[in-house]
């Protein structure tokens, strides 16, 4: 199947996922179906790699401010952020590297020729770390605002939230370093179905925060 399907609608051009896709504002981007279309030009940006660091920064520096000046119940708690789930659609850069994420799936990866399975893959590692960070994050807040504050529950808390922040890093450099590789698809596919994730057992809930679900700590 051609990567492009030339029609008469202007500038506007179709592409295919399967082969991936080309970022430019003028283009509309074909999912896995073949009669879903994805508007770019309306699609939010979110640079992946920024927000990653600049949610790290927030917790240190708001823990920073603990141990130094004491718990104040005035000092803003670090917020909720989803990294990957930001709408019906979406694109979140990474090592640059553009991934189309639709229903917090990722369909496509700019550059790269994905399978299936692969795509899954990515989709199973990092939508499950960024739904881990939103939940520490989240009763890492809670328990800093107890009466009776837990250090250890909030430095298990802190440090399962770096670590799921910092293991979607890896992965996206990963799949970046491996991007250029004759054998991409099955290169990176592995590399991501082999790397590890902090132990956080992922539960179903109705209160979740936007992906569907949050994590209980074992």
């Amino acid at each position: 199947m051609k990567n492009a399907i030339s029609l008469s609608l202007g500038l506007s051009v179709i592409l295919t996922l399967s082969m991936g896709f080309r970022s430019d504002k003028n283009l509309i981007f074909k999912g896995n179906k073949l009669n879903e279309t994805l508007p770019v030009a309306k699609l939010e940006k979110v640079d992946g790699d920024q927000l990653i660091e600049t949610l790290i920064l927030q917790r240190f520096n708001f823990n920073k401010s603990i141990i130094k000046n004491g718990f104040d119940a005035k000092i803003e708690s670090p917020k909720i952020t989803s990294i990957i789930n930001n709408g019906p659609a979406s694109i979140v850069s990474f090592s640059g590297f553009d991934y189309l994420v639709k229903k917090n799936k990722v369909i496509g990866v700019n550059g790269i020729e994905l399978s299936p399975s692969a795509l899954a893959t990515i989709t199973e590692k990092v939508v499950k770390l960024d739904q881990m960070q939103q939940y520490c994050c989240a009763q890492a807040n809670l328990a800093n605002k107890r009466e009776k504050r837990d250090l250890n529950t909030i430095k298990t808390l802190d440090r399962q939230y770096f670590a799921a922040l910092r293991a979607i890093r890896l992965i996206t450099e990963n799949i970046a370093d491996l991007a250029t590789k004759s054998n991409a698809s099955f290169a990176i596919e592995t590399a991501v179905a082999k790397t590890r994730i902090p132990d956080i057992k992922i539960i179903e809930t109705k209160t979740d925060y936007k992906g569907g679900y949050v994590a209980e700590v074992n």
